[in-house]
C-alpha cells in the first residue's frame, strides 16, 4: 500500500443522522479510558480481541464483535460495505480542549494495518495532522492518513469530538478503496441505513504472526541508512552492523525452526532482546532525535508487546519504602558480623577505616552496651557510633542476632501463579494481628543453597518435608522473622527487644509454595493453609498475560531451557516435557502442576488446618469469605475489616489489565490447545473439594 499523498479520502457519503443516532445506545460507564495512542481518550470497543472488554491490539486473540456492536446496525453495514478485513472498531472520543500526541503510528500492528477515521461528532476546531498537512473533517466522510507520517489529532473546540476508527489490515480489498479514492473519475458512494441489508463482517481468521526475514532485512536496512548518515564513526557503524548481523541470523533461524507458529514466541522474544540489548546502545544516541528511526526501532521491538498496562513492581511497596530508612537501633541487642564480611562486595566499598575497623569487634554477638566501654575511645560520640552500626545494618555487613519468634499458626495461601493470591493476602494483611514480609518470599527460600533449585538442577521447585533439615527451619524461620512488619508497616526488629512479641500471626504468599506444602508444614508445624483455587481458563490466561508482559521472571538464562528467561515456577519435569511448545502449554502444565501438587500435599494433613476457598467466591461473595477464613485461622473479626470489606476488594498490585468477567476470552483461540487436557482434572479436584 503506497501513499503519495498525506491524506486520502474514501469516496464515501454516510448518513449524518444516523451516526448521531449511534451515539444514544451508550451511557458514559461504556466508555472505556485508555492511553494507549492518545492523552484523554476514551473508547466503546466495537471489535476487539477476543471480543471482550479490552483496548488490545489483536494481535494474541482472533477479532470478534463486543455485545455493543448489536446495537450498532449501521456501523454494521459500513463494514460490510467497507469489506476489509477488520482487525478492532471502536467509538473515540476526544474532550475539548484535548490534544493527542502527534507521533507516526509505529506499533507491530500498525505494520500491518491502517486506522480509517469516521467523525460522528465534530466541529470547528478539530484539526486532524498528518506530516505538514491539516485538514477539518467533516461529519459522514471517511479518512486515511499516510501511515509513514507522524499523525495526531487535536481538540481546540469547547465540545467533546467522537469518531468512528476502523483498524483494517493492509489487502487487496483495502488497496481497491484507496485507488479508488486517488482516482477523480470515481463517483461517491452513498451508504443508507437499510434494516433488510445482508451483513458479513469481514474478520481475518487468526494467526499467530511474526516478520518474515526479508521483513526484517528491509526495516534493517532503512535503519541502517539513517545511522549511516548520521555522524557515527566509521569504526561505530562497523560494530553496529556486526550486532546487526548476528541478530538477522538469529532471527533467521529462529524462523526456519518455527515460523508463524506460537511454538516460537519464546525464541521470537529472545531476540528482539538481544536487539534490544546489543544493537540499540551501538547506535541510540545517533538516532535518538530522528523520528524515522525511531519509528523503525518501535515497529521491531513492539512485535510482541500486547499489554498496555505498565509492568508492576515485583517489590511490595512497604518493602521499597523501609529500604529508604535506616534500622533503629536497641542498644540491648545482639549484633554480629556477617560471616566472612571481609570477601563481601560491600565491604570493599566502604569508604570509611573507621567502618571497617568497626566490624571485627563484633565477630561474635554483642551487644552495644556490653561493647561501648572498648569502643568509648574511638566512638566518644554514641550517636555516630549508632549511625556506623545503622550504615553496616544496612549494606548486610552485620545481622541482629535474636531468638526466632513462636510462627503461632502461621498462615500459608497456597494457589496456582497469577490466581488471586495477592488479592487475598492484601485483604488478610489488614487484620491488626497479622505479620507479613510485605512481598513474595523467593529470596528468603531460595537463599538458602539447600533450598535453591540450582542444588537440585533446576528440576523443578518442589520441596518436601524431607527436605526440611534442622538447620533448614532455623535458619528459614529466622530469614522470615529479619522481614516481618506488623500491620502498620513495622519491622519487628525495630521494636526495642523488651516489647518483641514471643509469639505471633505470620501471614506468606508465593506461587512456587504450591509446590512446597508439605516442606512448609514440618518448618512450621502449626502451619494453616488456604488453598485459592482458580478456574483453569481464567488463571491459564491471565498467566499467559503474565509470560508475556516479562514482569513475573524467576529465572535467567535457565540451564537446559533454550531461552532467555523463565517466568513462574518450575513444574517436576519440565525439562522434558515442556521444550518447544507454546507459552499457553508451559502455562497450562504450571497450571495443573500447582493446583495437584497442592490437592496431593493437603490430603495428607488434617482436614482442620487447611480451607478450600474458590476464586469466584472471593469476588462476588467477599465479605461472607473472608468471614469464614477469620473463624477458620482463629483472626478477630473487626468493625473495620468489614467497613473497608464493604468498600469492594482493591485491585490487586499484581494486576496487569483492569478486571472482568470474561477477559479471558481474548485467548480463548490458544487455550483451546490445552483446556481439553485440563478439563478431567479440574473436574476431579473440585468434586472432591467440594465434597470436602
Amino acid at each position: 500500500m503506497e501513499f503519495t499523498t498525506d491524506f486520502c479520502k474514501l469516496k464515501l457519503q454516510l448518513d449524518n443522522h444516523e451516526l448521531q443516532n449511534i451515539l444514544s445506545h451508550f451511557q458514559s460507564q461504556d466508555w472505556i479510558k485508555h492511553g494507549i495512542e492518545t492523552t484523554g481518550n476514551a473508547s466503546v470497543m466495537l471489535i476487539s480481541a477476543g471480543g471482550t472488554y479490552n483496548t488490545d491490539y489483536a494481535l494474541s486473540a482472533p477479532a470478534e464483535p463486543t455485545p455493543y456492536l448489536d446495537n450498532c446496525l449501521y456501523i454494521q453495514q459500513i463494514l460490510t460495505f467497507l469489506n476489509t478485513p477488520v482487525s478492532r472498531c471502536r467509538l473515540v472520543k476526544l474532550p475539548a480542549k484535548t490534544t493527542a500526541p502527534t507521533k507516526i503510528p509505529a506499533h507491530y500492528h500498525w505494520f500491518r494495518h491502517t486506522a480509517v477515521y469516521i467523525p460522528i461528532q465534530t466541529q470547528t476546531g478539530v484539526d486532524f495532522h498528518s506530516g505538514t498537512s491539516h485538514i477539518f473533517m467533516q461529519t459522514g466522510e471517511a479518512w486515511i492518513a499516510n501511515p509513514k507520517q507522524a499523525q495526531g489529532l487535536a481538540n481546540n473546540s469547547e465540545q467533546d469530538s467522537i469518531f468512528l476508527v476502523i483498524d483494517v489490515k493492509h489487502s487487496d480489498a483495502l488497496n481497491n478503496l484507496i485507488a479508488k479514492a486517488l482516482d477523480e473519475n470515481q463517483a461517491v458512494e452513498k451508504i443508507q441505513q437499510d434494516f433488510q441489508a445482508d451483513i458479513h463482517l469481514n474478520l481475518p481468521r487468526f494467526r499467530f504472526e511474526v516478520f518474515t526475514p526479508a521483513e526484517i532485512k528491509s526495516l534493517t536496512e532503512q535503519l541502517s541508512k539513517i545511522v549511516q548518515e548520521s555522524e557515527i564513526t566509521t569504526q561505530g557503524f562497523s560494530t553496529y552492523q556486526s550486532t546487526l548481523s548476528s541478530f538477522k541470523k538469529e532471527w533467521q533461524f529462529s524462523f526456519e525452526q518455527f515460523g508463524n507458529e506460537h511454538a516460537g514466541e519464546a525464541a521470537y522474544y529472545d531476540a528482539i532482546l538481544s536487539f534490544k540489548e546489543n544493537v540499540l546502545p551501538k547506535i541510540r544516541r545517533w538516532v535518538a532525535k530522528d523520528p524515522q528511526a525511531q519509528a523503525i526501532i518501535e515497529t521491531i521491538t513492539s512485535l510482541l508487546q500486547v499489554m498496555v498496562r505498565p509492568a508492576p513492581s515485583k517489590v511490595g511497596q512497604k518493602f521499597l519504602s523501609r529500604q529508604k530508612v535506616l534500622p533503629n537501633i536497641d542498644w540491648q541487642s545482639l549484633f554480629q558480623a556477617t560471616e566472612q564480611f571481609e570477601s563481601q562486595a560491600s565491604y570493599k566499598c566502604l569508604s570509611q577505616d573507621a567502618l571497617r575497623e568497626l566490624l571485627p569487634h563484633f565477630r561474635v554477638a554483642e551487644s552495644l552496651d556490653k561493647l561501648y566501654p572498648h569502643l568509648a575511645d574511638q566512638w566518644p560520640n554514641k550517636e555516630e557510633l549508632t549511625a556506623a552500626i545503622q550504615q553496616l545494618l544496612s549494606v548486610g555487613l552485620l545481622q541482629e542476632r535474636f531468638a526466632n519468634p513462636k510462627f503461632d499458626r502461621p498462615i500459608f495461601i497456597v494457589s496456582a501463579p497469577r490466581a488471586g493470591s495477592t488479592l487475598l493476602y492484601e485483604t488478610l494483611a489488614k487484620f491488626p494481628e497479622i505479620w507479613a514480609i510485605g512481598q513474595e518470599s523467593h529470596e528468603i527460600i531460595e537463599g538458602i543453597k539447600a533450598l535453591h533449585p540450582d542444588t537440585h538442577h533446576y528440576t523443578s521447585n518442589r520441596l518436601t518435608a524431607e527436605h526440611a533439615s534442622v538447620d533448614v527451619e532455623i535458619q528459614l524461620q529466622q530469614r522470615f522473622a529479619r522481614q516481618l512488619h506488623d500491620s502498620q508497616g513495622k519491622l519487628l526488629l525495630d521494636y526495642p527487644v523488651a516489647k518483641r512479641p514471643m509469639s505471633l500471626r505470620f501471614l506468606e504468599k508465593t506461587p512456587k509454595n504450591a509446590l512446597r506444602v508439605s516442606f512448609l508444614k514440618k518448618v512450621f508445624p502449626e502451619a494453616l493453609f488456604i488453598f485459592l483455587y482458580r478456574d483453569p481458563q481464567e488463571n491459564v490466561s491471565s498467566m499467559l498475560e503474565g509470560w508475556r508482559s516479562r514482569s513475573f521472571i524467576a529465572y535467567k538464562q535457565l540451564p537446559k531451557w533454550p531461552h532467555k528467561n523463565w517466568c513462574f515456577l518450575l513444574p517436576p519435569e519440565w525439562q522434558q516435557n515442556l521444550q518447544n511448545k507454546p507459552l499457553v502449554e508451559i502455562a497450562g502444565e504450571q497450571w495443573r502442576a500447582a493446583n495437584y501438587y497442592i490437592w496431593e500435599d493437603l490430603k495428607t494433613l488434617p482436614r482442620e488446618d487447611w480451607y478450600f476457598v474458590h476464586y469466584h467466591d472471593l469476588i462476588k461473595d467477599t465479605q461472607k469469605v473472608m468471614r469464614d477464613i477469620s473463624d477458620f485461622a482463629g483472626l478477630i473479626w473487626h468493625s473495620e475489616i468489614e467497613q473497608s470489606l464493604s468498600k469492594g476488594l482493591s485491585v490487586s498490585k499484581m494486576a496487569l489489565s483492569a478486571p472482568c468477567p470474561d477477559k479471558w476470552r481474548k485467548h480463548t483461540y490458544e487455550l483451546d490447545m490445552v483446556l481439553p487436557k485440563l478439563e478431567t482434572f479440574a473436574r476431579s479436584v473440585e468434586l472432591e473439594l467440594c465434597q470436602k
